[in-house]
């Protein structure tokens, strides 16, 4: 089966040397996950989504709008008729008609139009607060308008205050408020945890009430303890009041609540869990990993919570969201009967694996019966690797395919460290039809170190030593590198040495992310490696072919720090995390930089002057993201001479896209070691050094001596017929380099002590 080029245009811009206005494509293939096919491989995994549904096309059908707050990514679902049942089909162009939100979102029908609209947390981050958007159609595809609300924020619900002025309806940035039609008046209503914590506070829409109809969002605030029940976070449970008609307050005697401290974070959901026409309420914390469900037994116009199942549904599998816990209600079957979905809230520190619970409801819209159904709805059809992901490729096992390895953050489960791991996919497709299966979760066994508080693994591959084989580099959070290199020799499947920590003593800050190649074009590969910071560094290969040598300082020239004068940070924040791919063109090199936002650069790279200011190309993801923190390599997967581009991001997972590039090969052509050519001796009371070619060589051809220090400084050079005797007595102590080098490609390299 042939990798797929999906029906996607996303606008895909290059200027200068190769390309003026091109498409990017989606591209994907077949993947496995030990032995199950995945259908939707290359979306990018899921950490902690949100699940909605609204007619995207017009088609009088209900879709799916799944919203990751990790990475503020909407990934838009038709749902398609096929037979007598629906499938899902993704659908990344009505995303571009969707407002840029963060943080959460929710759909709804506001004013009884029969188009979804839309509330979201406020654009302004210094206001904790919401904001609306009206749906419409355009050409069959929904589209939004911003609410513009009089006022000093423009586009902030407010609400009047005692003394006639107004403020924001106020939603902590971690919270999800509950958009509903609590009263049954016909219009929606909001629930939202108070500014100090506890409490959960009513917002009417009086809009109805008032004769403004369904098309107004007007709102007072006509309770300040909505539930009359206490939630203290200290727990899975809250404090429920003995008296409907007054708050919980301890040992407080009057019916309003009293102050409290500010709780960390809540997720709200609200529906008729029993058929007596009032609203439940679903209740998710930052404290805890289930589900409260508060039995309400007062009355729509004032709900009481007289019960609570902390273990929520106790009919079936409790649910069980390490940690902070979201429910959704949507009808994922569509049999016209809304179903239950659980996520996590926290876009981290939380489960990033088996993350989407979802319940089928077995009963009616006001009586549901939820029964667990699966833990990996949606994120299971996807490649996940937990949090963060970053590949690089090689052919791991000889047969002339590529293999991929992908680095991630780490694992996260509950009560343990972060486990983070190399995984292997081996490629078992053919040379032009690509097909990945992965085979191994914790490649080389590197999650060992995660004990040592090691992660963010950052792999790249490339012959490093000269050696004729493909080595592995991994960054890693505390910004050093691990090298494991390659004895297998040209050809073989690969024989990775124990990693070497801490390699060279190069460390760069934290989140160091390696790519190995020959930036110079002296013929050895040099390192680049991008930081949290966003800065690119330049190491630069000083030592000879089969010894690379790096000055671990990368302010010391030839190195530098200031790469191209790149930073990848977003203006006004403070970390950038540069993720280099740097790749040769016809005229040069350029380079995509991966970063903290989710953009994307493409760089034009002076490969004589790393201390210039390397001029910006173009965006590659303008107007698009695949979330935070982008990893980008390019490589030919199905080698027809036009790079993929691959991207892991923060989700876990990996996006995949065709482009316009020419691949124009990187790889260098190592000489032939051949440990027989010469000999080195040292006599150190002489202060003399000999080199001799072996009897065998002399007089066949003439070769080129290289005398040189571990920094790369050149000592003595120059032709060799025979033997050559040289002074010492100005050289500086400690190992020297001794390299033989013929036209003909064959080398041999000597370390010396002196």
């Amino acid at each position: 089966m042939r990798c797929l080029l999906l029906p996607l245009l996303v606008l895909f811009l290059f200027s200068g040397d190769a390309f003026g206005q091109d498409v990017l494509e989606t591209y994907s293939c077949p993947v496995s996950w030990f032995g199950k096919p995945l259908s939707d491989p290359f979306r990018g995994g899921l950490n902690a989504p949100q699940f909605n549904e609204a007619d995207l096309n017009h088609d009088g059908i209900a879709d799916l709008i799944i919203f990751d707050r990790a990475g503020d990514v909407v990934l838009p679902y038709l749902r398609i008729p096929e037979g007598v049942n629906f499938r899902f089909q993704y659908a990344r162009e009505y995303a571009d008609y969707l407002p840029r939100y963060t943080s959460w979102g929710l759909f709804r029908d506001y004013n009884q139009d029969g188009i979804s609209d839309l509330f979201t947390w406020s654009s302004n981050p210094a206001i904790n607060g919401l904001r609306a958007f009206r749906g419409r159609y355009q050409n069959d595809t929904l589209t939004f308008d911003l609410i513009k609300v009089p006022g000093s924020f423009e586009d902030v619900l407010l609400f009047p205050l005692n003394n006639g002025t107004k403020t924001q309806i106020y939603i902590a940035f971690d919270d999800i408020p509950a958009i509903d039609d609590i009263d049954n008046d016909g219009d929606l209503d909001i629930l939202t945890f108070s500014p100090g914590g506890g409490y959960v506070e009513w917002y009417k829409n009086v809009s109805m009430e008032n004769g403004w109809g369904a098309d107004s969002l007007r709102f007072n605030q006509v309770e300040s303890c909505w539930g009359k029940f206490y939630e203290s976070g200290l727990g899975e449970w809250v404090d429920l009041s003995m008296d409907q008609g007054k708050c919980y307050n301890g040992f407080a005697e009057d019916d309003e609540p009293q102050a409290s401290y500010r709780h960390a974070g809540s997720t709200l959901l609200t529906l008729d869990t029993d058929g007596d026409g009032d609203r439940e309420l679903l209740l998710g914390d930052i404290s805890f990993s289930n589900i409260n469900r508060l039995v309400n037994g007062g009355t729509p116009n004032q709900a009481w919570m007289v019960s609570q199942d902390t273990f929520y549904p106790k009919t079936d599998v409790t649910v069980y969201m390490p940690i902070f816990p979201a429910s959704f209600l949507v009808d994922v079957d569509h049999d016209s009967v809304r179903d239950l979905v659980i996520a996590p809230n926290s876009d981290s520190g939380s489960q990033d694996t088996a993350n989407v619970w979802f319940y089928k409801n077995l009963g009616t819209e006001s009586m549901p019966d939820f029964k667990l159904q699966e833990k990996e709805a949606f994120v299971g059809d996807m490649l996940d690797f937990g949090t963060g992901a970053r590949p690089c490729f090689l052919d791991v096992d000889a047969d002339g395919l590529t293999d991929m390895i992908v680095g991630n953050y780490g694992f996260f489960s509950p009560g343990i460290l972060i486990s983070p791991a190399l995984i292997y996919l081996r490629n078992v497709g053919t040379s032009t039809a690509p097909a990945f299966k992965v085979v191994d979760l914790d490649y080389q066994g590197l999650s060992a170190f995660g004990q040592n508080f090691v992660f963010g693994f950052a792999p790249a591959s490339g012959d490093l030593d000269g050696d004729g084989d493909v080595d592995l580099i991994i960054g890693e959070f505390n910004g050093t590198l691990y090298f494991l290199e390659n004895t297998a020799g040209s050809g073989n499947p690969v024989q990775f040495k124990a990693p070497v920590s801490n390699y060279q003593g190069i460390g760069i800050g934290s989140f160091s992310v390696p790519q190995i190649i020959d930036v110079n074009e002296d013929g050895l590969m040099d390192l680049l490696v991008g930081e949290k910071i966003g800065n690119m560094n330049y190491f630069q290969n000083q030592g000879v072919p089969g010894m690379p040598v790096f000055n671990s300082d990368p302010t010391q020239a030839p190195n530098s720090a200031v790469y191209g004068k790149i930073d990848m940070r977003k203006k006004g924040f403070l970390s950038g995390h540069s993720s280099p791919w740097m790749y040769r063109t016809k005229n040069g090199k350029n380079m995509v930089i991966g970063s903290n936002s989710g953009e994307i650069r493409r760089y034009d790279v002076n490969v004589n002057n790393p201390n210039a200011t390397f001029a910006v190309l173009d965006s590659i993801y303008t107007g698009y993201r695949d979330g935070f923190r982008t990893n980008p390599v390019l490589e030919d997967l199905d080698h027809d001479g036009l790079y993929e581009i691959i991207v892991g991001n923060q989700r876990g997972g990996l996006t995949m896209y065709r482009t316009p590039i020419e691949a124009i090969s990187t790889s260098i052509v190592p000489p032939v070691v051949d440990e027989d050519l010469m000999i080195a001796r040292l006599f150190p009371g002489q202060q003399e050094l000999l080199i001799s070619l072996l009897p065998a060589h002399q007089g066949r051809e003439e070769v080129d001596y290289l005398v040189s220090d571990l920094l790369g400084r050149t000592l003595a050079q120059g032709p060799l017929r025979s033997s050559v005797q040289l002074s010492t007595s100005h050289w500086p102590p400690g190992l020297i380099l001794v390299t033989v080098h013929s036209p003909v490609g064959r080398q041999t390299t000597k370390l010396v002590h002196y």
